[in-house]
């Protein structure tokens, strides 16, 4: 097990001092603690988890490389590592933009291979444009996008062709490390996850090595120049917008190299990138016809993070189904009272007793006797058919923020979203639950008691992101998922029928369940597990279990 960053000394004491200047000491003091006590990841390198296959189609594939004024040695190594592939119908595209280095326009004429084309330019017209130049070059199906001091691995087109053979995706990306200068040493191996649509809105986590397929970039236009310095972020949002067919490989196969003055080893040290990556985000969720208020920084340099707002709705907004064992019925009134709720429908699903009875006109208390939770909240969900969504929440959670249901609500606007849920913290102010994760062996309850102020692995405990499933013990539901799947599956005695549910909305019905980095809640316990609903979800769901969780591939 690698730890989850290895920079040599000097480099690393230099990040540090960077990050105290942008940050300031507290900040700095947790990300240190972090370094050195927080968790640690499985990060040994992997190899492709698809079953080998015949491979019948091998397309072109046309690598796509602006060059200007690269280091000849950087050069070179690159070079030679897109001639080393194991899969050789390839074109290696190299766009000279104007470099005046004359050791950079020598390295390229050192190698006389049919495969690679090169076309020099008088001017560097920007990253974007260059980009856009080489990819006229090209003569294949599908363009890869290479750096021009970085390289691939040996396999890394032959991973690609037989993800393209298993599924003809229109998007492929892949699992990449970084190298020092030297390119000696290897570090900080980013293990992605499958396609998330919240976690790339919350920062670029495709980055390298990525494919797409040369019809979907001409139908988007190719790269935009007014997003220089995140032209890739702004690429790959509107691709992934135009296709659902995009696929991950959970393999590193991209080297990024590292050196004291690019973004690998500090992105703040381009602040123009990070404007550009502001702009991207925000061009594209207005593009998007998203209801938002604003696009912000988020918690970490490189991160956003993106306000929504509520559409008008055209049903009631939600219902609230509180689920607990008050035993009098002034607990529960004053439960209630200390959610500040904007919804009238209030449903209670007391253990105490078996009877269904009307606490007032909008509070209905529902009895359940003989673990009978899922049947009758069935029952009551299909009387909701005028209602968006439902909250769902345990009364072991404390409620410390006024707007908490307009924030739930806010985040589950758009149609591919099944449900939405938060962070939670304990008593202690340490994470509760923060995303679950789905293996072969059992559902682990990812972040429980890490230390609130650590960012996690690339960042992921101060973004929203996606998973494969989330704490029943407060989320929001879509109803029209609800009732298209006919309610939770009876089967169930427990509320783990919502993690069935969201398992099979993901699986099913191609949705996505999120999970947003606001801290509105504090659980007084965890109750929700339940042992024979547990073993029934794994005999149910078998076929879309795998050795790794696809959104958390860490464990």
């Amino acid at each position: 097990m690698l730890r989850v960053r290895e920079l040599p000394l000097k480099m690393l004491l230099k990040r540090f001092y960077n990050y105290y200047k942008n940050y300031g000491i507290v900040p700095t003091y947790y990300k240190t603690m972090e370094k050195f006590f927080g968790e640690k990841y499985n990060l040994t390198y992997s190899t492709s988890l698809d079953i080998y296959q015949d491979i019948k189609r091998n397309p072109l594939i046309s690598i796509v490389v602006p060059i200007y004024n690269t280091k000849s040695t950087y050069l070179r190594e690159m070079i030679l590592s897109v001639l080393a592939q194991t899969y050789s119908n390839f074109e290696l595209c190299l766009l000279n933009a104007g470099s005046n280095n004359e050791e950079t326009v020598k390295t390229l004429s050192e190698f006389n291979d049919p495969r690679i084309i090169v076309k020099h330019m008088p001017d560097n017209m920007g990253i974007a444009d260059n980009t856009n130049e080489a990819i006229k070059l090209t003569n294949g199906e599908f363009i890869a996008f290479l750096d021009h001091d970085d390289i691939i691995t040996s396999d890394a087109l032959f991973e690609v062709i037989k993800k393209i053979n298993l599924s003809d995706p229109d998007i492929i990306y892949s699992d990449e490390d970084k190298i020092t200068e030297n390119g000696l040493k290897h570090i900080e191996i980013h293990k992605k996850p499958t396609y998330s649509p919240d976690t790339l809105k919350s920062y670029n986590y495709i980055c390298h090595f990525l494919i797409v397929r040369k019809s979907l970039i001409v139908k988007s236009g190719g790269l935009r120049s007014e997003f220089d310095g995140a032209q890739d972020y702004d690429l790959i949002l509107r691709l992934a917008s135009m296709t659902k067919k995009i696929t991950h490989i959970s393999k590193v196969l991209y080297h990024w190299r590292i050196n004291s003055s690019s973004t690998a080893f500090d992105i703040s040290k381009k602040g123009y990138a990070l404007k550009a990556g502001h702009y991207a985000i925000s061009d594209f969720v207005t593009n998007q016809n998203v209801q938002f208020e604003e696009v912000n920084y988020g918690g970490f340099i490189g991160s956003f993070n993106i306000k929504y707002s509520i559409k008008k709705p055209c049903k009631n907004e939600y219902a609230l189904f509180i689920y607990g064992d008050f035993f009098k019925a002034e607990d529960i009134h004053s439960y209630v009272s200390k959610l500040n709720l904007n919804t009238k429908l209030i449903y209670y699903f007391s253990l105490s007793h078996s009877n269904d009875f009307y606490l007032t006109d909008n509070v209905y208390v529902i009895g359940i006797s003989n673990n009978k939770f899922v049947e009758k909240f069935n029952r009551y969900t299909i009387s909701l058919e005028d209602t968006s969504f439902i909250i769902f929440i345990y009364d072991t959670i404390e409620i410390f923020a006024d707007n908490w249901d307009k924030i739930l609500v806010s985040n589950i606007q758009e149609n591919y979203l099944s449900i939405v849920t938060t962070k939670i913290l304990n008593k202690n102010r340490r994470i509760h639950t923060f995303g679950l994760a789905i293996t072969d062996e059992k559902i682990y309850n990812i972040h429980e008691n890490n230390n609130n102020n650590y960012y996690g692995y690339m960042g992921r405990l101060r973004i929203a992101q996606n998973y494969s499933a989330v704490s029943p013990e407060i989320m929001i539901v879509r109803v029209d998922d609800l009732l298209k799947s006919n309610g939770l599956n009876p089967l169930y005695q427990s509320p783990m029928a919502f993690i069935d549910f969201g398992f099979n909305q993901i699986y099913q019905y191609n949705k996505f369940i999120k999970a947003i980095p606001d801290e509105l809640f504090v659980s007084k316990q965890s109750n929700w597990y339940n042992d024979q609903d547990n073993s029934l979800f794994y005999t149910l769901n078998s076929k879309y279990i795998t050795k790794q969780d696809p959104f958390y591939p860490l464990i």
